[in-house]
């Protein structure tokens, strides 16, 4: 059986394939509460920061994007 994908995963999806930011309220369509939500978006942001691939993660108008 194939394991679900994450929570950091799937927002790291969502936020390339938008190519804006999304706000919160968006990400929570993912089904996970907004404290899930936002403490994923945080572990991500760490993850991509120490990754040094180029791949950033920020708050911008209002939501969140990658850059």
């Amino acid at each position: 059986m194939e394991e679900a994908p994450s929570l950091k995963t799937l927002l790291l999806a969502v936020l390339f394939a938008a190519g804006r930011p999304v706000a919160l309220k968006e990400l929570r369509a993912l089904g996970h509460p907004e404290e899930a939500v936002l403490s994923a978006l945080k572990a991500l942001h760490r993850n991509l920061e120490a990754s040094h691939l180029g791949v950033a993660l920020e708050r911008a108008e209002g939501g969140w994007r990658t850059g």
